[in-house]
């Protein structure tokens, strides 16, 4: 049987490598903006595609690489295409079938308040042309000097905090009412915007598009995020975990900062307005 096209948007790149050293590659879908991770042989397929059919790719893979290829693995990518909608849509029948798919995704309206009651996404912006241009001038933000400056920042502040160990306690206290918790809330709202910066900016650092920004619901609970799912282009797994743990080193480093501050501020609104930054990060 002959194997259906592939659709012509679609691209690969090196991923990293499996936990077995064997290599991998990502396969980007750009039109639904997912990602596929497949393996040596998938990609060895996928070189001989135009070959047609499954008996001469799997042969040739045999003849041409140390692979033990099957025709069923072929048929089985192939089955792999057509479910998630990689392949090129070209007969009457094809067309039938997505609009049967996209009407089952739809039907039910329990099924849709339900799906959109647990989670949905409101995008807000959409930053690539502004994280260029920033990303230009904040180089320093990811240097090894400013990483230690932090560090010691943080033990200073820690070391100012514990000689007015008294008065934070106490500061804790006071601010359990409902004013404190406006302030708390005001915080957190800059803390977040803090978290979802630190991802987008590292992500703009490593060539990674942030496509949007926006706010999440997850069961009618807001939360801010950044779509950074691109970054599985990256083949270094350094990069990658430092896009996902950007977000946590921003507000620490927030926090870092307000202690020391609020531990050297005179009383007043300005104090509290740190104390609230200091001890949500």
């Amino acid at each position: 049987m002959a194997l259906p096209s592939l659709r012509e948007e679609l691209r690969l790149t090196p991923g990293a490598t499996n936990g077995n050293g064997s290599p991998a590659w990502v396969m980007h879908d750009p039109v639904n903006n997912r990602f596929f991770r497949i393996g040596w042989l998938d990609f060895e397929i996928l070189l001989r595609w135009s070959l047609g059919s499954a008996e001469p790719i799997a042969a040739q893979i045999r003849a041409e690489t140390t692979l033990h290829a099957l025709a069923e693995d072929v048929d089985a990518l192939a089955d792999f295409l057509a479910l998630h909608c990689l392949i090129r849509v070209s007969s009457s029948e094809g067309v039938s079938a997505l609009q049967n798919r996209a009407r089952e995704r739809t039907a039910g309206w329990r099924q849709q308040l339900l799906r959109h009651y647990l989670f949905f996404r409101i995008p807000l912006l959409h930053p690539q042309f502004w994280l260029a241009r920033m990303v230009a001038h904040l180089t320093w933000l990811f240097s090894g000097a400013m990483a230690g400056a932090l560090v010691l920042i943080s033990l200073l502040g820690l070391f100012l905090v514990t000689r007015q160990w008294d008065v934070f306690a106490h500061t804790f206290v006071d601010q359990l009412s409902w004013s404190g918790l406006l302030g708390y809330a005001g915080a957190l709202v800059v803390a977040k915007t803090l978290h979802e910066a630190g991802h987008a900016l590292t992500a703009a650092r490593y060539g990674v598009r942030v496509a949007h920004m926006g706010v999440a619901w997850v069961v009618f609970f807001p939360m801010l995020y950044t779509d950074t799912s691109e970054s599985w282009k990256l083949t270094n797994p350094r990069q990658r975990l430092a896009i996902a743990s950007a977000g946590i080193v921003a507000e620490l480093a927030l926090a870092a900062l307000a202690t020391l501050a609020w531990s050297l501020a005179p009383d007043g609104s300005l104090r509290n307005a740190l104390f609230y930054l200091a001890t949500t990060g």
